[in-house]
């Protein structure tokens, strides 16, 4: 029986949260987990304001997504 074990790579998660919260998961992100803020978009649809960022962590990466 082989025992080998395949481990899926991922790239990046994308966490969904409120946009209170963005400031405080942004920190998290970077300044506790050492990841770095990489790029910041901020646009309107449906007249919602929808607001993502990238936090890079070199080999794995958090998409953070707020609407309001």
């Amino acid at each position: 029986m082989d025992s080998t074990v395949i481990k899926p790579m991922i790239d990046y998660v994308t966490y969904v949260v409120k946009p209170s919260k963005l400031d405080f998961w942004t920190w998290y992100h970077t300044d506790v987990e050492g990841g770095k803020l990489i790029a910041e978009s901020d646009y309107i649809s449906n007249n919602n304001r929808i607001v993502r960022e990238w936090i890079d962590f070199g080999t794995f990466g958090i998409s953070l997504l707020t609407a309001n």
